[in-house]
């Protein structure tokens, strides 16, 4: 244990040396500014940097050097920059830094800045004048991961002062990302908002809980046993106990992105009883992993092609969707054709960009508009 100890103190303060020469010596939060989002969608990006020999910033997957002025501040423009969210990373002298007033999420197994780039057809995805619902933290213990867990519920306007029972969304996040991810990165909170005020989406609570649990690959169904056991046994005991919701199937649905989209496949469609809808946006688990070859519908999900007409009977929404330049969406496609050639009822659903959360957000739009009808 003692050991263990000094490891973890030298590392913290390795991290604290670190932290001070890039923000302490030099580089304090001032000579940072927010990026600057251009009516052209540009982008503009300032440091303060007087020392540095090269600063510059990455963004959309290219590297952009910056330009430093007399004064010692370095400036870019970067051009025609993506819709949605789009995470960048500036660097100092070829170490990469946190700006610490630019936004700062969890994605992509790290922690990143970001800017939004609002699209046209889209301002559901901002907050308006409206009504707005409420985001908690609650704390379970978990029998899978023998631990205290945290989970984001959104419960919206109104709950406080109603006793009604409300229907369940629960929705699972991407690799690399963890509970906070729709609600920061994915605006689910604007887009339900937005929905229930204008009577596109039934009121109804979401529960966004971390989908890493230990023990589980999660692209298989073998491999999301340990998320399903975490779900069923202890995140909705947990919702159910705390919140007011209905418990009946109908009145629950499960739904994610990428890893999350196949915990959801798997989770969902396997366990009827509990989920009425099922949404799977963007999963790799039919492309991207060298496994478009072996999904074998009635393998994984037994009875979706043997007994469709069951199958159907016991679901009330079931879309998928994917990025159309995601390299997911050729064998995704093909997946979802074998679906429809065997009647199975899914509704389909492709969307302009690639892994992306644009791609997401619209999903998750479409999706909740269907919801508890």
């Amino acid at each position: 244990m003692k050991s263990i100890a000094r490891v973890a103190a030298a590392l913290i303060a390795a991290f604290l040396l670190s932290s001070t020469s890039l923000f302490g010596q030099g580089f304090p939060r001032e000579a940072f500014s927010a990026p600057k989002v251009n009516p052209d969608n540009s982008v503009s990006f300032s440091v303060y940097a007087p020392s540095a020999n090269e600063v510059s910033v990455n963004i959309m997957s290219k590297n952009h050097p910056m330009k430093k002025d007399a004064e010692g501040t370095w400036t870019i423009t970067v051009p025609s920059v993506k819709h949605g969210f789009q995470g960048y990373t500036i660097s100092i002298d070829g170490v990469g830094v946190l700006n610490p007033v630019g936004g700062i999420f969890s994605g992509y197994g790290r922690h990143l800045n970001a800017v939004e780039i609002p699209e046209d057809g889209c301002e559901d995805f901002y907050i308006q004048d409206i009504p707005h619902g409420t985001v908690t933290t609650i704390r379970f213990l978990s029998d899978v991961a023998k631990e205290w867990r945290e989970a984001l519920v959104y419960t919206p306007y109104g709950y406080a002062s109603s006793k009604k029972k409300y229907p369940v969304l629960y929705l699972q996040h991407g690799g690399g990302e963890d509970q906070t991810g729709w609600f920061s990165q994915g605006l689910a909170v604007n887009i339900l908002d937005n929905a229930i005020a204008a009577g596109k989406a039934v009121p109804m609570i979401v529960v966004c809980a971390n989908g890493n649990v230990p023990g589980g690959t999660q692209y298989t169904w073998e491999g999301t046993e340990k998320f399903r056991q975490e779900l069923l046994e202890n995140v909705i005991p947990a919702i159910e106990r705390n919140f007011r919701v209905k418990t009946d199937r109908k009145g629950r649905a499960l739904a994610g992105l990428s890893m999350g989209g196949g915990q959801s496949f798997y989770a969902g469609l396997r366990n009827p009883d509990v989920f009425g809808s099922v949404g799977v946006f963007s999963a790799g688990l039919f492309s991207g992993f060298g496994r478009e070859s072996e999904v074998d519908f009635e393998t994984e999900i037994p009875g979706m092609i043997s007994d469709t007409k069951e199958f159907n009977k016991n679901l009330d929404v079931f879309m998928m969707s994917c990025g159309e330049e995601d390299e997911r969406i050729t064998n995704t496609t093909k997946k979802v054709a074998e679906m429809k050639a065997a009647g199975v009822n899914v509704i389909w659903k492709t969307y302009p960009g690639d892994h992306e959360w644009q791609v997401w957000r619209k999903s998750f739009r479409d999706f909740i508009h269907l919801l508890f009808r």
